[in-house]
């Protein structure tokens, strides 16, 4: 019986090291295989970039043992040209990522450069309204760079601003991610039918003018607020069904709406309190 064992544990070589099951080689084995078949499929870059947090150690090893027992001399060629391939992608993609986020950190740096007082380089908070079309006006001109990367960009400064206790700067880089979400959600048509005239107004305004954009519609004899509301709705599903499923980016935008929802909800349920009681 022990002889038996042995035997069955042979195929799975050295990669049962501490920390990998069984179960773990299994699905390692499902990635080789994909892997292989995506290179004949020609979906073989694709299937790395969706796979890049799993090319651990555990994936070499297990590589390595599928090619030292390969049934084949054929066999252990093509895993030796996946590992290759696998790994000059890896490779490429770790760059392009690197190229990424420093030219976000660049265009992080010149959007709040515009934000900045020309003579002292110092920002005045809240921001006048100058300084806040500037720093949009930058974004807009560099739309096609307003993703990803440049998101993860402004957290981590967040996250460094925060622990050096500069809490100005880290409310500054939150500024810059709503005018981010702004921006973006402007370029954003759902369904191809484009968004209510009245949703513009608001993502091209500052967060700090919400309130009162919103009290001034509430006011409006007939308005209830339903074209808005519904144009956040559409907006918040395209948001989550079209977008890179949790990226930060996807999770700025629908916070974003959200807030920019719960408003436009207590704006209209207030005047619609005040117009219960005057009528009665």
């Amino acid at each position: 019986m022990h002889a038996t064992s042995v035997m069955h544990a042979r195929p799975f070589g050295a990669v049962l090291f501490r920390g990998l099951g069984v179960a773990d080689v299994v699905a390692l084995d499902e990635l080789i295989d994909h892997l292989t078949a995506a290179r004949a499929s020609g979906s073989f870059p694709e299937a790395v970039a969706k796979n890049l947090l799993s090319f651990d150690r555990g994936f070499w090893l297990r590589l390595a043992a599928r090619r030292d027992t390969a049934s084949s001399e054929a066999e252990a060629e093509s895993l030796t040209q996946l590992a290759s391939d696998v790994m000059l992608l890896v490779d490429e993609m770790v760059k392009e990522s690197e190229s990424q986020v420093q030219r976000s950190s660049r265009l992080l740096q010149r959007v709040l450069e515009a934000g900045a007082d020309g003579d002292s380089g110092q920002w005045q908070l809240p921001l006048s309204t100058d300084k806040r079309r500037a720093m949009r006006g930058v974004m807009a001109v560099h739309s096609t760079q307003l993703d990803e990367a440049f998101v993860t960009s402004a957290m981590a400064w967040i996250r460094k601003s925060e622990s050096d206790s500069i809490e100005g700067m880290a409310l500054l880089l939150r500024k810059v991610l709503q005018m981010f979400a702004g921006c973006s959600l402007l370029d954003i048509q759902p369904g191809g039918q484009g968004r209510p005239g009245v949703m513009d107004a608001f993502l091209e305004a500052d967060e700090e003018q919400w309130t009162s954009m919103l009290q001034d519609m509430a006011g409006k004899q007939g308005s209830s607020g339903a074209e808005l509301l519904q144009g956040i709705q559409v907006m918040m599903e395209h948001v989550a069904l079209q977008g890179a499923a949790g990226s930060q980016a996807q999770r700025v935008q629908i916070e974003y709406l959200n807030e920019l929802k719960t408003r436009a909800l207590n704006a209209f349920s207030n005047a619609q309190g005040t117009d219960t009681a005057g009528a009665t």
